[in-house]
């Protein structure tokens, strides 16, 4: 289990609460759905008689549903797990949904040499995980420090190889031929310094000047700032796009060729 951390506002948190907010008031303006309401709907349920002798049941054995498991195992109240694979510990087949790890040769290797993570092998330091790692730390699960790149990664591209990349400059990969065809496109950034520039320069990070229109980021770094009014203009303005597309906003002149070379080097584009 390997961890990371993030600091900062809980961006993530406020922007869920108004969405959530958003929905309910569009809802309860309109009903463009035609269902009935809850109450409606719950009136109409047959439920069965509460017994402790009908067990709660629990559909798949991924981490939900093995966490839900063990809270009802704490409350004492009988349930029972239903997993779709008949033998769930058989190979191919797992208990926790997509936490799986694959194990490689016999073992003989360090940890990282001899396993992968398939699924799930990264949980950030933030406040919405501190019920994870609580979890994590009664069950005594050992955690590794999660290490997204170093001064020693080698980076390959266009058949050229450097280790490390603080140092590069010019056209190190040999990427101007088909980034920048017929000399179009003058300031398509060529090194890995350049790319991670002009994406802070779309996204408007802080250290950034200001933008040739509004970004993102600018709605949180304004004077006098309302976090409300902030919400709501993103979520006007800028839901619509994805990376990739705004970035073909915000620079016109970039080719497909373009963002595909930045994303090679900047996960932000993904």
């Amino acid at each position: 289990m390997a961890t990371s951390s993030l600091s900062g506002p809980h961006i993530y948190a406020d922007r869920s609460r108004f969405l959530i907010k958003a929905y309910h008031a569009k809802n309860d303006k309109q009903d463009e759905d035609g269902l009935p309401d809850f109450s409606t709907i719950r009136d109409r349920l047959k439920l069965p008689p509460i017994s402790d002798q009908l067990p709660v049941c629990i559909v798949g054995a991924g981490m939900a549903g093995l966490y839900a498991a063990t809270m009802l195992q704490y409350l004492g109240i009988p349930f029972q797990v239903l997993e779709a694979a008949s033998e769930p510990n058989a190979a191919g087949r797992k208990l926790g949904g997509r936490m799986f790890t694959r194990h490689i040769g016999d073992g003989k290797w360090s940890y990282y040499a001899s396993r992968t993570d398939v699924g799930a092998m990264r949980f950030p330091n933030t406040p919405f995980m501190k019920r994870t790692f609580r979890l994590a730390d009664e069950l005594k699960v050992t955690r590794l420090p999660y290490v997204m790149k170093g001064e020693n990664t080698f980076k390959y591209y266009n058949g050229q190889r450097y280790q490390g990349e603080s140092d590069l400059t010019g056209d190190p990969y040999k990427v101007a031929h088909y980034v920048n065809p017929g000399d179009r496109i003058p300031n398509a950034p060529l090194t890995p310094e350049d790319v991670r520039h002009y994406i802070d320069d779309a996204l408007g990070a802080p250290e950034c000047m200001p933008g040739r229109r509004p970004r993102p980021l600018d709605l949180f770094t304004c004077d006098p700032f309302d976090l409300d009014q902030a919400l709501q203009e993103l979520h006007e303005s800028f839901d619509r796009y994805t990376m990739r597309t705004w970035l073909q906003e915000y620079y016109p002149d970039w080719t497909s060729a373009v963002i595909n070379w930045c994303e090679t080097i900047d996960k932000s584009t993904g």
